[in-house]
């Protein structure tokens, strides 16, 4: 589902706070509510508007957790900086094994095709280095080569990846 983008578009651009969230119980965000029922129109947006992705409600939960049961959902929030260590263990598995499979992705150029061509041109224009690597391995191909020639990194993460 998108959810109700027009609504999240009007808020957001009528000055809404994104991170708002003493509406809900929990202290829940409209970001943790998106991502939990899998409207990936309406997180997008709000990642895009500058909501908290580390944010947690008042019991600790994190957004990732919220979303840790749709893996295009998990995608989109690792790609805006989630921190991989509040993902859900009871996560589905294709979802676990995709958070494993990337987990020494360590620059938002390893989630090049999450990101509309806008916020790419702003990530190079802004220096990003187009020469990253792997976490600390070193081995310096990884996400430099895959980033060059569009190629997947990880099982289902790229558009079209089998």
């Amino acid at each position: 589902g998108t959810g109700d983008t027009g609504h999240v578009r009007a808020m957001i651009e009528s000055g809404a706070d994104v991170d708002y969230g003493r509406h809900c119980v929990d202290g829940g965000t409209a970001l943790m509510a998106a991502s939990g029922f899998g409207h990936i129109a309406c997180a997008r947006l709000l990642l895009e508007a500058g909501a908290n992705v580390l944010a947690t409600d008042i019991n600790g939960v994190t957004v990732l957790f919220y979303g840790s049961d749709r893996l295009v959902v998990v995608q989109l929030l690792c790609a805006y900086g989630a921190q991989r260590e509040a993902f859900g263990a009871n996560a589905p598995a294709d979802c676990r094994a995709w958070v494993l499979e990337t987990s020494r992705w360590s620059t938002l150029l390893h989630h090049l095709e999450l990101f509309p061509p806008a916020r790419v041109r702003q990530l190079l224009v802004g220096g990003a280095d187009v020469h990253a690597t792997f976490g600390d391995s070193g081995d310096g191909a990884g996400a430099r080569t895959r980033a060059a020639r569009g190629r997947p990194g990880a099982r289902g993460h790229f558009s079209g990846a089998d």
